[in-house]
């Protein structure tokens, strides 16, 4: 995924989550984005080492 993708399904879990009742939903939508965080910050981290040379 690319890092826009990343934010993009970080905003709508941010938004669908406010209308989600189910707690299972729920819970598995913050598993969702706790695996998106991870996946932004290793973006981050090659970002970095890719600018240093």
């Amino acid at each position: 995924m690319t890092r826009i993708q990343v934010e993009a399904a970080l905003l709508y879990l941010d938004y669908h989550r406010a209308a989600v009742t189910d707690t299972n939903q729920v819970i598995q939508d913050c598993v969702l984005k706790v695996d998106l965080i991870n996946k932004l910050m290793a973006l981050n981290k090659i970002d970095r080492q890719s600018s240093r040379g």
